[in-house]
């Protein structure tokens, strides 16, 4: 039998969601907002919903990472189908 074992998370200087530090880093280092930037064009919108795609993209995938899932439900924007 294995012996028992005990976690206490009682350190001062725990951050929740420490892991979103390295992928997002990693994100910065590759590119991802220059890349998104470049690449994606939201368009079709007649307010600022097209704007900034290099930033919704950084926060769908900081998202993703914290654990919510970054695709449909875990956010307003993804959860708002224009077709209905």
């Amino acid at each position: 039998m294995l012996p028992a074992v005990s976690v206490a998370f009682d350190d001062a200087n725990l951050v929740a969601y420490a892991g979103l530090v390295p992928v997002m880093r990693l994100a910065e280092r590759c590119g991802l907002a220059r890349l998104t930037a470049q690449k994606v064009k939201l368009g079709g919108a007649k307010s600022s919903a097209g704007a900034a795609a290099d930033a919704k993209v950084t926060s769908l995938v900081a998202s993703m990472a914290g654990g919510s899932g970054g695709g449909r439900g875990s956010s307003g924007a993804a959860r708002r189908d224009p077709a209905g």
